[in-house]
Formats: C-alpha cells, structure tokens, sequence
C-alpha cells in the first residue's frame, strides 16, 4: 500500500487541530515529536498516538481532530493511494 503525504501539523500543547472531512477514506497518522489525542466524528472510541508511532485510521470521510498533549507535537499526516 503506498502512502501520500498530506501535510505536517506543529501543535504546542492544548493546541487542536481539525483534518477536513473529504481528506480520505483511509489516513495514517505518524507522530513524529510527543503525543497526541486524536478523535474521530461519529467513532466513540478515541486515539492516542505517541512518537515514533503511527496510526492508521478509517474516518470514512468524517472530521479527525488532533490535540497535543505534550508540550510540542508533531505529526505527518497521509493518505492511502
């Protein structure tokens, strides 16, 4: 499976940041620099991920917010292809 990247996201923490609905079907999430909290519109389950891991979501179209909950978080966002 190939992955495209979308974006990189920098967050202090506290900070939020919403992933457009219409992005993909399928995303992966890799932390790159602390942890984040991540939830998915209409999942009731919730996802953290921490550096050095990723996390491969199916939103099915629907808004993911991603928060940090470290002082710095970075993270690369990508799509299925």
């Amino acid at each position: 499976m190939n992955k495209v990247k979308l974006f990189h996201i920098s967050l202090n923490k506290g900070e939020k940041a919403k992933l457009p609905a219409a992005l993909a079907d399928k995303l992966f999430i890799e932390c790159q620099q602390g942890a984040a909290w991540l939830t998915v519109a209409r999942d009731p389950q919730d996802y953290i991920v921490e550096q050095n891991q990723e996390i491969q979501l199916s939103p099915k179209r629907q808004e993911v917010l991603v928060e940090s909950m470290t002082d710095r978080l970075e993270v690369d966002i990508y799509a299925c292809a």
